[in-house]
């Protein structure tokens, strides 16, 4: 809505873009969709959102690995790929394992144990009796 106020007001674009902190081609888009459609066509103007390849296994995938936790990131995103087909790096399996309410506890690192913050709270309690 910015950018139609600064537009109203007479300004350039580069500055309404600089002013709305957008990028100048959204400037353009926005006054177009304003000029062919209205009010109503820039409340409902949709983004492109793209969906992960892994968005749909993915409660297979958290299910699986609840039961056969990892010992690694590496040993993680081998499974991951022999599992679907996938292959991602290892900062992006941790950021999936993360997603998917697992952590891994400093003390167990050595170990590999992977768990939830509800068995997590579970055995620090268990550790300070």
């Amino acid at each position: 809505m910015t950018i139609l106020w600064h537009k109203h007001l007479g300004l350039p674009h580069h500055e309404i873009a600089k002013l709305s902190s957008a990028a100048p081609n959204t400037v353009t888009t926005t006054i177009r969709t304003y000029i062919e459609k209205g009010l109503s066509g820039v409340e409902k103007r949709h983004f492109h959102q793209p969906v992960s390849q892994i968005e749909p296994q993915r409660d297979f995938l958290k299910s699986h690995f609840l039961k056969y936790p990892p010992r690694t990131l590496k040993e993680a995103a081998a499974e991951i790929k022999r599992l679907t087909g996938v292959s991602f790096t290892v900062p992006h399996v941790r950021h999936l394992l993360i997603s998917f309410g697992l952590s891994r506890k400093k003390q167990e690192a050595s170990l590999g144990n992977w768990m939830t913050a509800s068995e997590k709270n579970k055995s620090h309690l268990s550790l300070m009796s």
